[in-house]
């Protein structure tokens, strides 16, 4: 028992430390917005007219970074840390497989480590497969590491399904109020009801629901996204958009529901995809996902960029294109119309 109390203290010391520390990286410059004009070096915080344009980051399957290359996870981090007043950023969504192999103590460390330099934004992540050991769905190690206690700091941290099995955040940005719910890898129905209960006590506010595993390579539903599909994003009015990664794509795949029964559609839902786990023998080199929205013309500007080889768009050259990968250039460079009525 004294063994046991000294390894949980040692791991808990161990966090602190890194979310103090944090990663020891080089200031990245930022890349500015698609249409937006260059940053300065130094640039003020965001003026009023600037709040109805803001960035929210999307990240998933850094397994083979915190493995292999966990100089590109801090890569990552320390950009969105040190890019935060020019992108405006708001939000950081990591939609799981944190690390490769979930009894790994280093790997769980060095994603800590890449995590701890966005702990000042608003942010939320969920299990993947690689985390829990595949359908054995063993949580123990992600609630050592990033469970309600090692997360619930955050000022938009909501609440908790499990020790942050699933979890919602709360946040506000321009002149929309968002919760973005999070439901980790091998989805079962009591987790679906808890969704459920927390999207019907915030009926109001624009839902992203963020998970690890929806979509298949071909966008067919994987067995999570199928039951998600048919008992919360079909069946509530404020679901918008859903995150995923876990298969090799990036994509997005509109659907329209009809809400009211009438025979005409109501609402939009952008079903997303984004994973470069795969694209290099670099576990991906670095890319994610950005959503730069922009409430004055109604859209969301959809780019992905590696600040690690300060590149945008990873296969717009057709030499770098993996055949397991099925997607073009204009699914990581889209433009899509905010789904969500926005307040003037």
């Amino acid at each position: 028992m004294k063994r046991y109390i000294k390894l949980i203290c040692g791991i808990a010391a161990l966090i602190a430390a890194l979310a103090l520390q944090g990663c020891a990286s080089p200031a990245v410059s930022p890349v500015p917005a698609p249409g937006a004009s260059p940053a300065p070096a130094v640039s003020p915080s965001p003026a009023p007219e600037q709040e109805r344009r803001y960035t929210i980051a999307w990240i998933s399957d850094t397994q083979h970074y915190s493995n292999r290359f966990p100089d590109t996870f801090c890569a990552m981090t320390a950009y969105l840390r040190d890019a935060k007043e020019e992108l405006n950023l708001k939000y950081i969504v990591h939609t799981g497989d944190l690390v490769n192999s979930y009894k790994s103590e280093r790997q769980w460390e060095n994603a800590v480590r890449a995590m701890a330099s966005v702990a000042d934004i608003p942010a939320g992540v969920c299990a993947g497969n690689h985390d829990v050991k595949h359908d054995d769905a063993l949580y123990d190690n992600f609630s050592r590491y990033f469970g309600e206690d090692q997360v619930n700091y955050r000022k938009c941290y909501g609440g908790s399904f499990q020790d942050n099995r699933g979890h919602y955040d709360l946040i506000d940005a321009g002149s929309t109020s968002y919760i973005f719910i999070y439901m980790g890898y091998h989805i079962r129905q009591d987790g679906i009801e808890w969704i459920k209960g927390v999207l019907e006590q915030y009926p109001d506010r624009a839902a992203i629901l963020c998970t690890h595993a929806y979509f298949d390579t071909d966008l067919t539903l994987l067995e999570d996204g199928r039951l998600l599909k048919d008992e919360v994003v079909s069946k509530y009015p404020n679901v918008y958009m859903v995150l995923s990664g876990h298969r090799y794509n990036i994509a997005c795949v509109p659907e329209d529901f009809d809400d009211d029964g009438d025979g005409a559609p109501d609402r939009r839902v952008y079903q997303m995809i984004c994973n470069y786990q795969a694209a290099d023998d670099r576990g991906g080199s670095g890319y994610m996902m950005f959503f730069d929205v922009d409430e004055e013309k109604g859209v969301i500007n959809c780019y992905t960029y590696s600040p690690v080889l300060d590149d945008r768009v990873r296969f717009d050259d057709i030499s770098k294109k993996k055949g397991r990968y099925g997607n073009a250039p204009q699914d990581e460079l889209m433009t899509l119309d905010i789904p969500w009525e926005l307040t003037n």
